[in-house]
């Protein structure tokens, strides 16, 4: 089957920081136990082979990713190599203690966009990294960046305990020049799985969430200095005058190299609840052992399935939904998380009525 090379996303390190200093506490929602002994380091030459290869197949899109990827000492030499070949290149960061000559580097690399979390207001932001002084840090390191002219934007995750706080975090980006604000959603994966019960929105506080989303967006389209986006699979498109329409690109156009070197179709498979890896079925290979190249060519199950869907059916509850030829069942990932298969729904982030 012909496939169209996109993005690839590549943990190169799970240390971090924050879970070291708040006693592997935080942040809250960490989908890898961040700071932990979980995973480990790729070495600069496997994330270079990486690069090499996905380029190669016609990606052109690289995420640097962790854990804390400012602590992987292989970051500027891994950036400056994809921007050689060619790649749009985005880090993401905590923005926590990252010493002044390490935002400079950051930047003489010319890397094309630096996202920061921003969980909320300082209070909300420093309760969810369980780590005093860490929204301070971070918006420091904004500043920084800003100043020597690098696009930064921010990522907000809505929790229970953030969920009131979007319109303040836009505020703070229109104030600090932060360009634009992408909206994740929870991964029940890590810390955000052990906290579920403190973390996991309703339905009904979902679809709260989604339209305050959608109306702030609007607003931010006509009059704002912050363009709010998305990130991932959501159902927006269910609220009226969305124009949102649902997709996922894992293993159709991307995929997702662990700090362990395993290839898996996205992050959001990371980390199987109760254990310290991802599933076996969803390891398509490791680079370690086999090339990109010839991992990216697996179709068998499940990974022809996410690559085609065709006509599967979503068992459960998707299968009666007048909204299934549309959504097709929503985030494989989060089925998988919610019910231990891609093939049984619904995905737990589903706005519509049991």
């Amino acid at each position: 089957m012909k496939t169209n090379p996109k993005k690839i996303e590549i943990e190169v390190t799970t240390s971090c920081s924050i879970g070291l200093e708040s006693n592997n506490l935080g942040c809250l929602h960490c989908s890898v136990f961040g700071g932990t002994t979980l995973g480990g380091n790729l070495s600069f030459g496997a994330v270079r082979d990486a690069l090499r290869s996905w380029s190669n197949l016609g990606g052109k899109k690289a995420v640097l990713t962790g854990g804390e990827p400012l602590m992987w000492q292989g970051i500027f030499e891994a950036i400056e190599y994809a921007k050689s070949l060619g790649y749009q290149v985005i880090v993401y960061t905590s923005g926590y203690r990252l010493p002044q000559e390490t935002l400079t580097a950051l930047a003489d690399t010319e890397v094309n966009e630096v996202f920061l979390s921003i969980h909320g207001p300082e209070t909300t932001h420093d309760a969810i990294t369980k780590v005093n002084g860490s929204f301070q840090e971070t918006m420091s390191s904004v500043r920084e960046l800003v100043e020597a002219g690098t696009a930064v934007s921010a990522y907000f995750t809505p929790t229970k305990i953030n969920v009131s706080d979007l319109r303040a975090v836009v505020r703070i980006c229109e104030e600090n020049g932060i360009g634009k604000l992408k909206v994740l959603g929870l991964i029940l994966q890590g810390r955000a799985f052990e906290n579920r019960k403190e973390l996991e929105l309703s339905r009904e506080e979902k679809t709260m969430f989604w339209r305050s989303f959608l109306d702030l967006k609007g607003n931010m389209e006509k009059h704002g200095r912050v363009r709010i986006t998305s990130g991932g699979m959501n159902f927006c498109f269910l609220l009226e005058g969305s124009g949102e329409t649902p997709s996922c690109s894992a293993w159709k156009t991307a995929c997702a190299i662990t700090s362990e070197g395993d290839v898996i179709p996205c992050l959001a498979l990371r980390l199987e609840p109760g254990s310290d890896g991802p599933h076996p079925i969803y390891v398509a290979g490791n680079i370690h052992k086999s090339s990109l190249e010839e991992i990216w060519r697996r179709e068998d199950y499940p990974f022809g399935l996410l690559r085609d869907p065709g006509n599967a059916l979503i068992e459960g509850s998707c299968s009666q939904c007048s909204k299934y030829e549309i959504c097709r069942g929503g985030c494989a990932a989060r089925r998988h998380l919610n019910t231990g298969s891609i093939l049984q729904g619904p995905d737990y982030d589903c706005l519509v009525k049991p």
